[in-house]
């Protein structure tokens, strides 16, 4: 004969937090998947990047979230493509001037060959909301940039929860 279900009581606030993180730990909460190339750009500055694809997640206050871009890239000429992470978490749409999330650069070599590019970026919130994340690029140099996506090789903006944010630990040297 088995025992009936005892429901679980947690003692604290915290305690109840840290079985809720393990619960929903590393959740994808929103993404976005592009299968065709974005518009070329033959932009230079973060002004005049090229939008490629938003993706949008609820967001918890004191969760961590991990934004990741997984993407390839092509250039006319060798030189160096800017990918950058902008944001909002005020429902509005995020602009290519907007707050960065983070921004990484790559060289590039040239002659239209597509190169791997992946990025990743924590977040915390400290309040609930709405969370957008856009993805653009620009180039360094004179020459003609483009975000090359496939069905086969695409281009994909996901964010995680990650759950309950913990204190950081270590230390800056």
């Amino acid at each position: 004969m088995s025992s009936p279900a005892v429901p679980f009581t947690p003692a604290s606030a915290e305690e109840y937090n840290l079985l809720r993180a393990e619960i929903n730990a590393v959740a994808i909460r929103g993404w976005r998947r592009r299968t065709t190339s974005s518009t070329a750009t033959t932009a230079t500055t973060q002004a005049g990047a090229q939008k490629v694809l938003e993706a949008t997640a609820p967001i918890v206050s004191g969760h961590i979230y991990r934004v990741a871009l997984d993407a390839s890239v092509s250039s006319s000429a060798a030189g160096g493509v800017q990918v950058q992470l902008t944001y909002t978490t005020n429902g509005t749409t995020p602009t290519v001037s907007g707050t960065r999330l983070r921004w990484q650069a790559k060289p590039t070599v040239g002659s239209n060959t597509a190169e791997q590019f992946n990025m990743a970026a924590n977040f915390v919130a400290v309040s609930a909301g709405t969370l957008r994340v856009l993805a653009a690029f620009h180039g360094y140099l004179a020459g003609t940039y483009t975000m090359v996506a496939v069905s086969d090789a695409p281009t994909d903006l996901t964010i995680f929860d990650m759950g309950v944010s913990p204190a950081q630990t270590g230390a800056d040297f």
